[in-house]
Formats: structure tokens, C-alpha cells, sequence
């Protein structure tokens, strides 16, 4: 929170040191709370209780079309882009959901009346079922296998669940719900789209706290079958979190241990395999790390992500002709998919395969233009070639990448003894030896 502070700080001072602040529309917003414990979730997105749902919204608008006003009704992060929108003087489009929120802002409307739609998918991650919710100012109804209905005014902390005295009010909700549910699902082209990410985009996400991979069922397709209540599924989701957590802190097998927790109590958990096969990848079990992902398989037998892995096992455990195999049938799939592309130059490089490994680094670089390792092997291989003036372009890249690159000023400066450029050859030894004292030796 300070740290949000003090960036606005520099926003505000710099609007104000420009004289812009007066002409400037500003919003803050959250994309979510925070849960300390409150049912029993640390963190947020497991559940759709107000702890997380809450959020902070202060519009300071251009010039002075309103000021100093608190609106205490319920509206939603829908209806941001709306607003926005009226207080800019433009208009809305067809596709933009939400109201406009300036009549509240210029007290010329009291009451809006507004319904909000929230949805979480991220138990199913964890073996759980997914949970929709429609919110009234005064009262909530959450769609689960226990179906929860509080009422706000006298219980807003959400610890009474009423469904079963108020069942008229709950199915009322719940009819609600379902028609905003449709309303709000996307009609579009990209419906069925798709996002893959990278090892290195998941670990980023994992040292926030999100624990991602393959799913049992699509929990947004409709008649899908009905997976246990999350609140079942509540230990496995602490356990996984903190095993996320774990591995970011590089405490693998720490990883491992609750890992394999979670498999004794869910053996069909799909990312629990996912994850433990990382792990086991990064403590170099790679025995124990191919058995994991060929458990994924049986469940997800397209996932890119485990037939990735299982090749690199392979790869690892010598079995080349397997990886080499498994490699190509991924690229086969996905072309651009980098990591596969990186082993397979290994591969060939271990094999003598001068050429073949080339191609394979440089369709690295043609995917990954900054890729330090890439252009290290590129350089070499062009060496190897006596290729001398572009492996040296490729060694000036990688150091500028990262200056600290030891074995990239050695290899360099061996490229300019062997071209006669002694002075430069002596200036990139020194400055191997000084990163690295085993380079000195070799001076």
C-alpha cells in the first residue's frame, strides 16, 4: 500500500510540476482484496467472498466536475469503462458492458439498482468445483454444490448462510444469476482461444501466489459434471499454495513433500502432477520427474507442457533418440515453441552435430532475439566453423546482454588470438578471469 502511495505521489506531482492535474481524468481501482484467514483462504481467487471482492474506486475527474463526493451504493469494475466514457464526452459502443456512473457522481440519479456478476475458476485447479455469485447491496447468493445466500445488512462478513431459510430468495438469485451468466459470456470468435505460457511466465506468476496447470473438466462449459464443493477442497488449495510458494523460494523439496500430500488425498488431480514433476526437474531427479508427467499424460495426453518435459527427462537420462522424438513432435505442434527448439540444438551439439544444433540456436534467436544462452552457442558453433568474424558478433551480443558473462569474454578473447588481435584478446582474458577465477588459469 505505501509503495501504491508513493507512485501516485510521483503521478500527482509530475501532473502538477506539468500543470496538467487540473485537465487530468484520473482512476484508481484494485483488480482485487485480500484474505488474512477470513474463511479460512489466505490470499485471494479461491473463493468469491466480499473480502476479496471489495475494492477501492476514486475517480478524480478532469477540471471540476464534481468533488468531494462518497457513493455509497454498489457499483462495479463493469462500469468503470462506461463512466469513463460519459466523462470524456464519448460514446459507448454496443459490445461495452456496465452503466455509466456520472448521474450518481453529479447527484442527478439516486439509485441505480445495480446487480454484480462474480465468477472464479480457480478451484477447479485444485480438484473444486467453480463458483458464480450475484450480489444485491443487501444480499448475496453463491452458486455451489452447497449453495450460500447471506444477508448483508445484519452479516457482512458472510458467516451465516441462510440458504436453507430463504430458499425463495435463493432460487430469485439464482435464476438472476443464470441470466447474467449468459449475458455475459463471450459470443465471439475468440471464445475458444487459448493462451500458452512459458515456464518462465508460470514461475512469474507462481512467485505471486498463482498456482496454474492442466484442469479435470472445463469448468465454463456447460454441462460439465458437477466437481466437489471448493470449501471440500480447502486443504488441498493451502497445500498447493504453500508448495507454489516453496518453489519460488527454490525450497524444492519442501515442494515435493506437500506435493505428494496433495496426490495421497486427490490422486486425480492433474496439476498436482504438473507441478511435482517441476520439481522433481529442478533437483535433477529427473527419474522421479519423468514418472510424474507420464501420470499427467494419462489424464492430459495433449498437454504440451508434460510432453515437453518428458523429453527433456529423456534427454537427461541419456535416452536420445526417445528426446530427439519428442522434441520434434512438440515443434511439430507448436514451431514456435523455444525451449524445445534449445534442447534439441543440445542434442545435436552432444552428438557431434555441428550444423543441425546451428540451425536450431538461431531459430532461437529468431523467436527469442535476447536470448543470452542462444547467442553464446551460436557464437561457439560459429567458432567451431572458424566463422571468426560472426562469432564474435555473437559473443559482443551476449556480453551486452550481460556484462558479466565470464565465459563469453574468454571465448571472445580467444577468437582474437586466433585472428592476431592480441590487445583485444589480452583486455577480454583479464576480464574473464577477473569474473571468473577459473578462466585464469587458463591464461
Amino acid at each position: 500500500i505505501a509503495y501504491v502511495d508513493h507512485q501516485i505521489g510521483r503521478l500527482v506531482s509530475f501532473l502538477n510540476n506539468k500543470k496538467l492535474y487540473e485537465n487530468t481524468l484520473i482512476v484508481l481501482t484494485g483488480d482485487h482484496g485480500e484474505s488474512f484467514g477470513e474463511h479460512q483462504e489466505f490470499k485471494h481467487g479461491y473463493y468469491i467472498y466480499d473480502t476479496t471482492l471489495l475494492v477501492p474506486l476514486i475517480i478524480k475527474p478532469a477540471k471540476n466536475t464534481f468533488r468531494n463526493v462518497v457513493i455509497s451504493q454498489q457499483v462495479r469494475l463493469v462500469d468503470i469503462a462506461p463512466t469513463i466514457l460519459q466523462l470524456l464526452e464519448l460514446p459507448k459502443g454496443n459490445d461495452i458492458q456496465g452503466v455509466g456512473l456520472l448521474g450518481l457522481l453529479l447527484g442527478k440519479q439516486k439509485e441505480l439498482g445495480l446487480e454484480a456478476y462474480s465468477e472464479s475458476f480457480y478451484p477447479a485447479q485444485f480438484g473444486g468445483n467453480s463458483l458464480r455469485s450475484l450480489r444485491r447491496p443487501n444480499a448475496k447468493f453463491i452458486d455451489a454444490p452447497r449453495p450460500e445466500l447471506y444477508d448483508l445488512e445484519k452479516d457482512p462478513g458472510e458467516l451465516r448462510n441462510e440458504y436453507g431459510q430463504n430458499r425463495a430468495l435463493a432460487n430469485q438469485l439464482k435464476s438472476r444469476l443464470v441470466e447474467m451468466s449468459n449475458s455475459y459470456s463471450d459470443k465471439g470468435p475468440e471464445k475458444n482461444s487459448q493462451l500458452t505460457l512459458s515456464t518462465e511466465e508460470l514461475e512469474k506468476l507462481g512467485a505471486l501466489g498463482y498456482v496454474g496447470g492442466p484442469m479435470r473438466a472445463n469448468p465454463s462449459q456447460s454441462g460439465s459434471p458437477v466437481l466437489p464443493d471448493p470449501k471440500d477442497k480447502l486443504e488441498i488449495f493451502n497445500l498447493m499454495t504453500q508448495a507454489g510458494q516453496y518453489a519460488t523460494n527454490k525450497k524444492y523439496a519442501l515442494a515435493v513433500q506437500q506435493l505428494q500430500r496433495v496426490i495421497e488425498l486427490d490422486p486425480g488431480l492433474p496439476t498436482a502432477y504438473l507441478m511435482l514433476g517441476r520439481n522433481h526437474f529442478r533437483l535433477e531427479q529427473y527419474d522421479s520427474a519423468y514418472r510424474a508427467f507420464q501420470q499427467l499424460l494419462k489424464f492430459t495426453p495433449q498437454n504440451t507442457e508434460a510432453n515437453f518435459y518428458v523429453a527433456a527427462c529423456e534427454f537427461y537420462l541419456n535416452k536420445l533418440d526417445s528426446a530427439e522424438a519428442g522434441f520434434k513432435r512438440i515443434l511439430s505442434q507448436n514451431p514456435n515453441y523455444t525451449e524445445a527448439h534449445k534442447y534439441l540444438g543440445t542434442l545435436y551439439h552432444a552428438r557431434g552435430q555441428s550444423q543441425q544444433a546451428l540451425q536450431e540456436f538461431q531459430k532461437v534467436l529468431e523467436l527469442s532475439p535476447e536470448d543470452e544462452e542462444a547467442h553464446f552457442r551460436v557464437g561457439f558453433l560459429l567458432a567451431r566453423q572458424s566463422r571468426f568474424s560472426e562469432a564474435i558478433t555473437q559473443f559482443k551480443k551476449v556480453i551486452e546482454i550481460n556484462s558479466s558473462n565470464a565465459g563469453a569474454h574468454h571465448d571472445l578473447g580467444l577468437i582474437y588470438l586466433r585472428t592476431n588481435q592480441n590487445d583485444l584478446a589480452q583486455e577480454e582474458m583479464a576480464q574473464a578471469c577477473k569474473l571468473d577465477p577459473k578462466f585464469c588459469a587458463r591464461n
